[in-house]
């Protein structure tokens, strides 16, 4: 789907749970953790950083990464209330073993959009949605016959034709109120614009174009909500839904992997003081509880960036203080909410009649619009409904994959080193997919805390300068010893590209304590890199290094083991320039799940305030339609699986941000893009996440340019400057 209406999908948020066990790991904080911050706790950290960002979602991760890349160096922490990265991307494995999204789910705009290029240079499976126009076959909840495809489409070209009169209408209503001519629902411009159901079919399509794409109906959305995209979009209409089996999650975690700083997860910011009446103390004072061991840090600040949601914001003033100035008075947003639900069968039913649809729409009576109307088949992809699997894991249905290549580097000098640089020389376009390497030690215990980082160009004049380095790998190994190869895990392994002709710089350190070190790399005295014929790449050099990005020691060549495959997607796609098409390499127009044999449908706001936490019970009985078109006896699903509501949830209150109805915009620019300041004029509370970011208002992209525009602002401030926010990409 090309339009925006569902395209607000894309930052649907939550933690999984399955039916039986119907609790979410998330838990609200005690009350003397909102009150007293660390005051009542015994042992007490207290550190002083340059900036404080809370929350390690896409905003937060990149605010943080552009921290990192400044010229000056800035201090920084980055901090998680939950266990993992990723914020409203979460990922969750279904029990046929298909990887499905509990939040997140689309990429809105291709060539351009960094959300996009980065999944492209990850080589994530896409699923291209291409036309404006739903795919879908639409049927009667009371008959069960399938409505004639002619009349479906004829009725959804009327409400596309309304919907570019609302589109043209959008941010001309923002002249409107400046006019005092007031701010209009989606509703009311809809009946200007022609646009009027008169049944379940009309209905059936509204829903989908906009309660489906809001979480509310079109009376409760504001016309601010439609902007003209052909201005704000610079990427184009394009739809990508992510079916890749890492899960949509793989890119903020890809991007936190390269930051110099890990987050600290499971770290709870309980208390932001932030209004010091002592000029010689910092401006803000940020009490953060470690959740593991119950440990407290205060973080003296002279600047915060919290990129949590907007629903965050609004339910928890009490975090701040003194709270947000003019925040309840000049925020125009409420939070709508999501809820998935999983459905998994023994086969395809829905594709007995020989089509593949990617939606199936039931048009229902308008009391019972949105319970479980519109359909979504992850299957889509399969011949026929019969085709069952032989791998729990659907492997046989992925794309062929190139067998990787090897260049073996053996040990013989066995020299040791804490870590070791070197250079990679490429005759070719290669991605390293991830190293092996030699450890003095065997079985290690505990394991070894191993990092990677890499550079473009040699590795030469820059040993002790990590600025230029981005980490591509951190994680723990059981060392082998020097006779055994160790692997890095290549799922937390950055894929690093290397051009034709290009020298790539690669620097692998041990980063755990060690005691003479017990635990060294092995590296060699003699500079071989065992080259067969057809290699590809050489390894060019090396030097061994004692403390991280401290100081060089002797020479020593890399030994171990370099997987490559050759070719570069991103970079070919890059390359063709003008010349090439918005057509995305790797997305594929007909399949997205094959073999998963699973549906999934998605309540809205009003259903889940009404339905409240999900019962199987509950879950079932929005199968009738189902039932009703295919037959009781084939509606029978293995699996059942809904995620756990929103709403209530500490860490977002809701899953994205929608205009009020009567919203004035500009107070809420003014309120996004301006800090709050102190008594005494310090900027100190710079507001981030991805409702920051209007021009891509909660678009996975929209938090990325977020973080980016709130670390600019911080930078400039901490320089003495003065960083215009409105002319950054968010506000064109």
């Amino acid at each position: 789907m090309s339009l925006r209406p569902c395209l607000f999908f894309v930052l649907v948020v939550g933690a999984g749970i399955r039916l039986s066990s119907g609790k979410s790991f998330l838990r609200r904080r005690d009350a003397a953790d909102q009150t007293t911050g660390c005051r009542e706790v015994a042992d007490v950290i207290e550190r002083s950083v340059d900036v404080v960002v809370i929350g390690a979602g896409m905003s937060g991760i990149k605010a943080a990464k552009t921290l990192e890349e400044h010229a000056t160096p800035i201090s920084y922490v980055l901090l998680e209330a939950s266990d993992r990265v990723g914020g409203r991307m979460r990922k969750h494995t279904l029990p046929n073993g298909y990887v499905v999204e509990d939040g997140a789910n689309w990429i809105i705009g291709g060539k351009g959009n960094p959300i996009y290029e980065m999944a492209v240079d990850l080589d994530m499976a896409l699923y291209d949605q291409g036309s404006e126009y739903f795919d879908w076959k639409v049927y009667s909840s009371t008959t069960g016959q399938a409505y004639d495809e002619a009349l479906v489409r004829t009725r959804e070209s009327d409400f596309h034709e309304a919907l570019k009169c609302v589109n043209e209408r959008g941010w001309g209503a923002w002249c409107r109120r400046m006019l005092k001519e007031g701010d209009p629902s989606v509703r009311v411009v809809l009946d200007e614009c022609g646009w009027n159901p008169t049944d379940a079919l009309d209905d059936a399509i509204e829903w989908s174009y906009i309660d489906w794409g809001f979480t509310y109906p079109a009376n409760k959305v504001s016309i601010f909500s439609y902007p003209d995209y052909s201005e704000t979009e610079p990427f184009g209409e394009g739809s990508f839904l992510v079916s890749d089996q890492r899960g949509f999650q793989f890119i903020p975690e890809t991007l936190a992997h390269m930051l110099l700083q890990d987050p600290k997860l499971e770290t709870e910011v309980v208390l932001i003081e932030w209004d010091n009446l002592d000029l010689n103390l910092a401006p803000a004072r940020v009490h953060a509880i470690n959740r593991r061991d119950g440990s407290c840090t205060i973080y003296n600040a002279n600047a915060v960036i919290p990129t949590v949601s907007i629903g965050v914001l609004e339910q928890r003033q009490d975090i701040f203080s003194p709270p947000l100035k003019d925040f309840a008075s000049k925020n125009t947003f409420e939070m709508g909410s999501f809820q998935k639900i999983f459905y998994t069968f023994e086969d395809a039913f829905w594709k007995d009649d020989g089509t593949d649809h990617e939606f199936i729409n039931v048009a229902m009576p308008r009391e019972d619009r949105g319970k479980c109307s519109l359909w979504l088949s992850l299957d889509k992809g399969n011949e026929s409904s019969s085709v069952s699997m032989t791998n729990a894991t659907g492997i046989e249905h992925s794309p062929p994959q190139q067998q990787p290549l090897i260049l073996n580097i053996p040990n013989t000098d066995g020299k040791k080193s804490p870590g070791i640089m070197f250079n990679i020389d490429s005759s070719a376009p290669i991605v390293i997919e991830t190293l092996y390497i030699h450890t003095v030690a065997q079985h290690t215990d505990p394991p070894v805390e191993i990092e990677v980082f890499t550079k473009q160009g040699s590795y030469i004049d820059f040993e002790t300068e990590p600025n230029p380095w981005t980490k591509v790998f951190h994680g723990s190994v059981v060392g082998l010893g020097p006779a055994t190869l160790t692997k890095l895990d290549e799922d937390i392994f950055v894929p690093i590209s290397i051009q034709s002709g290009a020298k790539q710089a690669v620097y692998v350190s041990i980063k755990t304590p060690m005691k003479r070190c017990s635990n060294c790399l092995l590296g060699n005295k003699v500079q071989s890199t065992n080259n067969r014929e057809g290699d590809l790449l050489k390894v060019d050099g090396g030097i061994g290094m004692t403390d991280l990005f401290v100081s060089a020691g002797n020479k020593r060549a890399f030994t171990g083991a370099i997987v490559y495959h050759m070719g570069s997607r991103l970079k070919e796609e890059k390359e063709k320039g003008e010349e090439g098409t918005d057509e995305d390499l790797l997305a594929s127009s007909t399949e997205i799940l094959p073999g998963s044999r699973t549906l999934f449908c998605t309540l809205v706001t009003p259903q889940v305030e009404m339905v409240g936490e999900v019962s199987k019970e509950e879950a079932m009985s929005f199968l009738t339609p189902l039932k009703t078109i295919y037959g009781s006896d084939r509606v029978v699903p293995s699996n059942i699986y809904a995620v756990a509501q929103w709403k209530d949830s500490p860490w977002t209150f809701g899953s994205y941000a929608n205009w009020k109805v009567g919203s004035d915009p500009s107070s809420y620019y003014e309120l996004m893009n301006e800090p709050q300041r102190d008594m005494h004029g310090r900027s100190v509370i710079f507001l981030g996440g991805s409702a920051a970011c209007l021009a891509h208002l909660e678009l996975v992209q929209g938090a990325y340019y977020a973080g980016e525009m709130k670390a600019l602002q911080v930078l400039a401030y901490l320089e003495g400057e003065k960083y215009d926010a409105w002319k950054h990409l968010c506000n064109k």
